[in-house]
């Protein structure tokens, strides 16, 4: 018997990898209850689509690497009042991510997910947000039902700032870097109880 843990991560740029693969390595290397601890790795954006994954994931590094004036302009345009964290939700991307999602959780069974990209946390925020309760009413229904489990969430920040895509009101716990992130993380209305200034795994 063993716990089982979804690390959601993606492609764009090495550190949300580096990081899921630090956080596979030290839970790996422990228990819980006398039960052990099994972690998947999962790249949210090969799930979806190899041809997308590559696009997005090339495009990132490029346009980090040859236009970053370009890209920080369309960083920061995200961040502003015009553009609301909740449009976030509705996009393509994330809508065909979620429907992915949902067969992958439906197969492994997590008892958790970290995410240490936002992208996969705001597809699955969408689906714990229009989960039916009412689906689980007649269990013989659930395999008609648009019902899924969506176990605890929590999203780990990859650097030491904020940007609205990681704040999602379906998230459990936020993991952090430092008091200066909890504290910006607080300011933009997340509950501080909710989250951790353990460092960047």
């Amino acid at each position: 018997m063993s716990k089982k843990v979804l690390i959601m991560s993606a492609s764009t740029g090495g550190g949300h990898n580096r990081a899921a693969r630090a956080i596979k390595e030290e839970l790996e290397s422990r228990t819980i209850d006398g039960m052990s601890i099994e972690c998947e790795i999962v790249d949210s954006l090969k799930l979806v689509n190899n041809t997308m994954d590559k696009l997005i994931s090339r495009g990132y590094e490029k346009s980090a690497i040859y236009t970053p004036k370009a890209y920080g302009s369309v960083y920061r345009f995200s961040e502003t009042s015009i553009v609301s964290k909740n449009e976030f939700k509705t996009n393509p991307l994330t809508s065909l991510m979620a429907r992915k999602f949902k067969h992958l959780l439906n197969e492994c069974k997590a008892d958790l997910i970290i995410g240490t990209h936002p992208f996969p946390m705001i597809a699955l925020s969408t689906l714990k947000k229009n989960k039916n309760p009412h689906s689980l009413i007649k269990a013989e229904n659930l395999h008609k039902s648009n019902y899924i489990d969506i176990p605890p969430m929590i999203s780990v920040l990859t650097d030491y700032t904020t940007h609205s895509t990681w704040i999602q009101n379906e998230i459990d716990y936020y993991i952090v870097g430092h008091e200066y992130v909890k504290e910006l993380l607080a300011y933009e209305g997340v509950n501080s109880k909710k989250i951790k200034a353990f460092g960047i795994p």
